[in-house]
């Protein structure tokens, strides 16, 4: 899967999870999928443009601003987002019986836009590369 596709399925997800409400158990399962899908996405779309530019690896997810940014890819700020990010990305993956409708509802509110910021920002990077075979 190109990085492309892997940015923009992020997106589709943010947008999924904007259109579920958590009303039943199995709604609120698919919203918690789709905003771990969303941050998991662009995690693995970023880490993806780390190795074609061949910069060093991350030990943690919340690296990735770090080296992006070493890179002037993103800015400082940006950098925190990704940070951000991370860490929530982590609490869906590990703490996801514990949140409830109403932390679904925060991440939708403060951290979906954050995704979108940066996966709009690494989209239009992405863009602007020559390929592998415009380059030779």
């Amino acid at each position: 899967m190109e990085v492309l596709d892997i940015l923009s399925e992020s997106l589709e997800n943010v947008r999924r999870a904007r259109n579920i409400k958590p009303t039943d158990e199995i709604k609120t399962s698919a919203l918690r999928w789709e905003l771990y899908a969303s941050l998991q996405n662009l995690l693995d779309g970023m880490a993806v443009i780390i190795m074609g530019i061949g910069a060093r690896q991350p030990s943690v997810y919340g690296e990735l601003g770090t080296i992006l940014r070493e890179h002037n890819i993103l800015t400082a700020d940006e950098e925190g987002y990704v940070k951000e990010i991370a860490r929530v990305r982590s609490i869906l993956a590990h703490a996801y019986p514990r949140l409830r409708p109403e932390d679904l509802q925060a991440v939708i509110d403060n951290i979906l836009p954050l995704v979108e910021v940066i996966a709009s920002k690494l989209v239009s990077f992405v863009g602007k590369r020559p390929t592998e075979a415009e380059s030779k």
